[in-house]
This record gives C-alpha cells, structure tokens and sequence, in this order.
C-alpha cells in the first residue's frame, strides 16, 4: 500500500463540489477534528465494549483513524463495535490504495456493505448503504441496537445538502446514545447544535488554528435513551 495525497484520499459533492476532507491533510484532520476530541471526553477502557457509529462513512477514514489509534495505545477493550452508513457510495468510486499508517485498520476498504472482522482485536465493522435513520428504524438493515460511546457524524453541510440531513438523524442518533456519549462533527451549522441542544447534549464548539472548527457533543444523564 502507498500513501496518497489529500485530494486521492477524499472526494467531491457532485452537485456543490464540497470536499469531504481537508485535501491538504485528510488524516490529521480525521486525527483532531473527529477522533481525539471524543476520545478526550469518553476514552476506551479495558475489559469494556468500545461501540461506535461513523455516519457518511465514506471511505471510513474517521474509524480507520480511531481504530489506528487504539491499536497503537495499548488499550485493548473486551471488544470492539463499528458501525457505518453511507447512502452514496457510489461517490467513493474509484478507490484509491488505502494509506500505509492504515494497515489492519480498514478492512472494508474498495469494498461493498458488508461486516468486516477484525484481525487483531475481537471485533467488526458493519458497513451499510443507506441512510442513517433507516439503518436503525424497523424495516431498514438495522445496526445494533446496543448505545454508541462515539458518534462520528460526517455529513456534507447542512446549509448546502439539507437533503443528507434526513428527518429524525438527530433523534435517531439520540436513542443510540447514553449519558456521556460523545458526537463530533465538522458541522458546526446553528440548526444542528440547537436540534442537538434541543435533544439534551451539551454542545460546545472547538476552535484551533489551521483546522475546520470542531463540533462536540456530550449526551447529558437527562437526555432520552433508548
């Protein structure tokens, strides 16, 4: 496998043209923007199920970075849960080869909707081709029905792809929440961190110098649960 450049790595809106990722640093952006921050506020423990959720999975980098990361620090959960959704993957094609740094980390990668083990931990990955609210609704190809410690929420922005912020994502992803359950997001729009206030995360918005601003969500004790 080889390393490729931002641009190889991401994609484009076909109607807008709006990346993905940051082209010039997909990966780092991934790093700081999606993954550490949720890790900061509910880091994997030992003995413990590690569930997470990545909606627009795309190519998976966000869960390929976390998984990367967990892999390098040494903590090893009893188990560990990845879902995706990702309703257009035929934006992905062609795919490129997946990153070095990658290795055993994204098995699912130039592949279709499907589960994936994990080779050094026990775990998987279930990827479906829909749209989130439909993967966790009766009649659609449901995801599990145990609550998320991360949700990795990785839409276009909703000012320009209000049709990707399907009715009821937001309390569809509440009801596979418990309290402390992060979101991250690079969305940072007004009409997500009030549909999300509205729902009983706390919202805080994270700025850093050379990076996209940074939405971060903490489900609070009183919120639903499912």
């Amino acid at each position: 496998m080889t390393n490729l450049d931002g641009a190889s790595l991401s994609y484009q809106h076909p109607r807008s043209g709006e990346w993905a990722h940051d082209v010039r640093d997909p990966l780092r952006e991934a790093h700081l923007v999606s993954v550490d921050p949720a890790w900061e506020l509910r880091p994997p423990r030992a003995g413990t199920t590690l569930r997470w959720v990545e909606v627009g999975f795309g190519r998976g980098i966000a869960s390929a970075t976390a998984l990367r990361r967990l892999l390098q620090s040494g903590i090893r959960p009893a188990r560990v849960e990845v879902d995706g959704c990702e309703a257009f993957p035929q934006r992905l094609e062609p795919w490129p080869e997946a990153p070095e740094l990658f290795e055993g980390c994204c098995p699912w990668w130039g592949r279709g909707a499907d589960v994936f083990p994990l080779d050094w931990i026990d775990g998987r990955v279930h990827l479906v081709h829909e749209p989130a609210p439909d993967c966790f609704q009766s009649g659609g190809l449901r995801l599990q029905k145990d609550p998320y410690d991360w949700i990795f929420l990785d839409l276009f922005s909703p000012g320009r792809h209000a049709e990707e912020w399907h009715e009821g994502l937001l309390e569809a992803l509440t009801l596979r929440a418990q309290p402390g359950t992060v979101l991250t997001s690079f969305t940072c729009a007004r009409v997500i961190r009030d549909g999300l206030t509205a729902l009983g995360w706390e919202v805080e918005v994270l700025r850093r110098e050379g990076l996209r601003d940074t939405l971060r969500a903490r489900l609070a004790p009183s919120a639903p649960r499912a």
